[in-house]
């Protein structure tokens, strides 16, 4: 689960698979979204969802500090 960085902000978050996959708002038990990731295609032939079709990766700041 994470937070925005701003103290005033009341958004928490979950993340998997290379997307945000819920937001809760205005407290951490309200679901406010869910499922919301990136689709690219050609509007023919060509699809492709983040979720499925990409590799990801959680990176740090400095240690200790995840930044996603």
């Amino acid at each position: 689960m994470g937070k925005a960085l701003n103290p005033a902000s009341d958004v928490t978050f979950t993340l998997s698979h290379g997307i945000l996959n819920e937001a809760y708002y205005p407290r951490e038990d309200i679901a406010y979204l869910r499922d919301m990731g990136f689709v690219v295609t050609d509007g023919h032939e060509f699809f492709s969802e983040e979720k499925r079709d990409t590799e990801h990766q959680i990176e740090t700041l400095k240690d200790g500090i995840p930044a996603y």
